[in-house]
This record gives C-alpha cells, structure tokens and sequence, in this order.
C-alpha cells in the first residue's frame, strides 16, 4: 500500500506546488499551472504524439502478430509441438526466476530475510527446509 500510495501524494504535492528538485521545498500552491504549462509546451506535445504514434503502432503489430500466430497453430501444421514450446518458454521464465530469486532470499546462511532477523538478534530462520515453517513461506 505504501509504496503505491506514497508516490502519488509525492505526484500530487509536487503537481500542484511550485517545487524545484534543485531546492527542494514546496514555495506556494498554484493550482493547475503546472499542468496547462505542460500542455504549452511544444516539446511535451510533441512527446505526446510520438508515445501516441508508437502505442498505435505496437498494439497493431502485436494483435496482428498474435492472430497471426493463433491462426497458424490452430491448423494441423508439422512441427506444432516445437512451436507451442518456443512459444510457451518465455511465460515459463518470469516464474522460475522469482522463484530463484526468493529462493536466494530467503536462504538459511546467505540470504537477506536471515541476515536481518541475525540484526535484530535473533536465531536464523530455515524457511524452505523446515516442514513446519516451508508451507507457510
């Protein structure tokens, strides 16, 4: 919760003030300024476009890409299981790799969960080797 909500009152506070990143304090409140400045800007505007132009772009190649390949797996096709596995590993990756990430966390000599309970004085913690404890992690 916090690290959603702090950066939105920081986008507020920030949006609606005259607050400088090189002094950093906010002087006065000024309303919608900040915004209708941003919209007079041509470099903003053109910005604008450019995001614009490239979402435009991006989604229609991606659906385009994508119907394209449902179409051609749909139909009986010599190599379809090679392709259903070069298609299916990237989804695999982002799961194993927070996995190993967690794994490393939370490991019972290197991993930082231990290393701070060890700050606070307390005995290390066997988080995926204890048969009490691994069910709850």
């Amino acid at each position: 919760m916090a690290v959603v909500l702090w950066p939105l009152i920081w986008a507020f506070i920030t949006g609606f003030t005259t607050y400088t990143f090189v002094f950093p304090r906010w002087d006065s409140f000024v309303w919608f300024d900040n915004f209708l400045d941003a919209l007079k800007d041509k470099y903003f505007l053109n910005s604008l476009y450019v995001i614009g132009k490239f979402v435009v772009c991006v989604v229609f190649l991606e659906f385009s890409l994508g119907f394209v390949i449902a179409f051609l797996l749909s139909r009986d096709i010599k190599f379809k299981v090679v392709f259903y596995t070069i298609l299916t590993i990237p989804m695999v990756m982002a799961p194993v790799a927070v996995a190993l990430m967690w794994r490393m966390f939370l490991h019972t000599e290197l991993g930082i969960a231990n290393y701070l309970i060890r700050l606070i004085g307390l005995r290390p913690v066997n988080w995926l080797g204890s048969s009490k404890i691994a069910f709850w992690t």
